[in-house]
């Protein structure tokens, strides 16, 4: 009897769920400000384009009053990359049987770009982020997700900005 396998790690996407720290630093030509709290909220979708490498689309939404006041949003991308494990599961099956292969620990690396519009200012900005981040295994439906990130800004008339951002939630995997 012949058993075929097929692996289909190689096109496993995720979406995680989490909210978190933030810390904006901004400057301008004529003023500087710093804000800090609990409120900011992002959800990403993720692909893999290779067993180490995944691109995640998302976005970010920013509540100054952790939910309420002032609002920062944007969209996000970047690619993140797994040193020492493959970025998710590795399934293969069979007609009569099916094997999940899952890391425990999935660390991860990453750079991206990502968009802010802030409404007290009325202003956009973009830039280049660095991402560190961990996955944990969980469940056959959920893993858990941990991750900083910093953001670099630029906006209009050479006005600067600075995210760093500190987020935990669920990933769900379909």
């Amino acid at each position: 009897m012949w058993l075929v396998l097929c692996a289909q790690g190689a096109l496993a996407t995720k979406i995680d769920v989490m909210p978190g720290w933030f810390s904006i630093s901004a400057k301008t030509a004529t003023a500087s400000n710093e804000i800090s709290n609990f409120g900011i909220y992002r959800i990403n979708y993720m692909i893999s384009l290779m067993p180490k490498l995944d691109l995640a689309v998302g976005y970010s939404l920013i509540m100054s009053n952790t939910v309420g006041g002032d609002l920062g949003f944007g969209l996000d991308g970047a690619l993140l990359y797994y040193p020492i494990s493959t970025s998710g599961r590795i399934i293969a099956s069979s007609e009569n049987a099916k094997i999940s292969i899952d890391g425990i620990w999935r660390p991860y690396v990453g750079v991206g770009f990502g968009q802010r519009q802030f409404q007290s200012v009325q202003s956009s900005y973009a830039g280049f982020s660095a991402n560190l981040g961990i996955e944990r295994s969980m469940a056959r439906d959920f893993d858990l997700k941990g991750e900083i990130r910093v953001l670099f800004l630029q906006g209009a008339r050479e006005s600067t900005a600075t995210e760093i951002s500190a987020v935990s939630g669920f990933i769900f995997f379909f």
